[in-house]
């Protein structure tokens, strides 16, 4: 089985607002990231959606997503980092998972096709952690092994999967991929700007 984590439980300090909740096109940042994994058609169990800082009010802009297999989990400890955000996300799992992919709540660019390219190949690789990557830049959605799943409790550090990923570098197949979306944050206001102005761009044109 392959579930989806996304982590979407940060304060969007660096941002000001809360970023999932943007607008993006006639949807929300983190409405557009649920829709792209969902129309991607490669999830073939649940999307876990790792919630902390304003969960309530995301929760409820969300409500209708849980008809579509996603499911709301509280990660009390949201403050501790996004470590404690991947390890909330990894409870309870069943036991006939094979991997999770994992990606970020800001993670709009991100399209159904650039998921369906990397899920695909992490099938026919079989490794035990499957990184895309942009010119050298690591990218998402990572694709986890379930039997890395005890080694996540065995790190410490910042950026989630970040410090297992140093720690086990023998164990990771880096993916390169001519898609500069999947190393794209929407960290700081003038990035959302940015690139919704760009997006609306390519709207209009197309139209």
């Amino acid at each position: 089985m392959f579930p989806a984590i996304i982590l979407a439980a940060g304060e969007g300090s660096r941002m000001g607002r809360l970023k999932q909740l943007l607008p993006w096109k006639n949807r929300t940042i983190i409405e557009t990231v649920l829709d792209n994994i969902i129309n991607s058609n490669m999830i073939d169990d649940e999307i876990r959606l790792v919630l902390g800082f304003e969960r309530k009010k995301i929760t409820e802009a969300l409500k209708g997503y849980k008809k579509q297999g996603v499911k709301f989990i509280y990660n009390k400890n949201y403050k501790n980092g996004m470590l404690s955000s991947v390890r909330e996300g990894l409870k309870n799992i069943p036991d006939n998972t094979e991997y999770f992919v994992f990606t970020l709540a800001d993670k709009v660019m991100i399209s159904p096709d650039i998921y369906s390219s990397v899920i695909k190949e992490a099938k026919k690789v079989k490794a035990d952690i499957f990184l895309p990557e942009y010119k050298g830049n690591k990218g998402h959605p990572v694709i986890l092994k379930a039997s890395m799943v005890n080694k996540v409790y065995d790190i410490e550090g910042p950026g989630g999967l970040r410090p297992l990923i140093n720690k086990y570098p023998e164990r990771v197949y880096h993916f390169p991929l001519e898609r500069e979306e999947i190393i794209i944050d929407l960290d700081y206001y003038h990035e959302y700007l940015k690139y919704k102005r760009q997006i609306t761009e390519v709207d209009s044109y197309e139209a």
